[in-house]
């Protein structure tokens, strides 16, 4: 069975899951705009703060893969990607992750636009456009790959929690021995051995795991 994503990303393309429309369906909207993106993210279609930031990067990135050039200068490329980046953030003014992310973004971008110049400087050359383009996309795609490990790890370390919390406590025979698991006994044993295994409940908050999400 494969894992449930609410975003679908290869360059050039991102679909996102309309969260409207669980659970009875399972329909992927394309995205290949800003505008389209806005909405999504206006109309709660997509919902998770990292998520919520990763459509709106991602939404920018495809469509400057898509699109001619359209800015012959640095500073016309750079002045279009900011000028998108702000109509995004106005999608939900509220959202950290979304703060956050287009302010790496605009760092990126400013960055190659400043190292494009220095290199170009001394050389007939005109600086290339093209560079703000493909620093953003690549801005975008690693906030999406960051996301998506920071994601796994949190599952790995949690999966791992709670199967030692459900494991039964045995004391050691000796002081010599390790403690088979690392658990807390139940309330009210004042920390004795505890050799059955216990049932868990989980109790999340708000939109969680892959709906959330890279």
């Amino acid at each position: 069975m494969s894992a449930l994503q609410a975003i679908k990303y290869t360059r050039g393309k991102l679909e996102v899951l309309d969260q409207l429309r669980l659970p009875h369906e399972s329909v992927y909207d394309d995205v290949s705009t800003c505008e389209q993106a806005f909405d999504c993210i206006k109309s709660m279609r997509v919902r998770g703060a990292p998520a919520i930031a990763i459509v709106a990067a991602l939404a920018l990135a495809v469509e400057l893969e898509n699109a001619e050039l359209n800015k012959s200068s640095v500073d016309g490329q750079l002045k279009y990607v900011h000028d998108r980046l702000d109509y995004l953030m106005g999608s939900r003014p509220t959202a950290v992750d979304l703060s956050n992310a287009i302010r790496l973004l605009k760092m990126t971008v400013n960055a190659a636009a400043i190292a494009e110049a220095d290199g170009t400087s001394n050389s007939t050359a005109k600086p290339d456009a093209a560079v703000i383009r493909q620093a953003y996309i690549k801005a975008a795609e690693k906030i999406l790959e960051d996301d998506l490990q920071t994601n796994l790890a949190i599952g790995r370390y949690g999966a791992e929690y709670l199967r030692r919390q459900q494991l039964p406590v045995l004391s050691p025979e000796n002081d010599a021995d390790d403690l088979r698991y690392f658990t807390t006994s139940p309330p009210g044993t004042q920390g004795a051995p505890d050799r059955t295994y216990r049932k868990l409940s989980v109790l999340t908050h708000c939109n969680t795991g892959s709906l959330a999400t890279s």
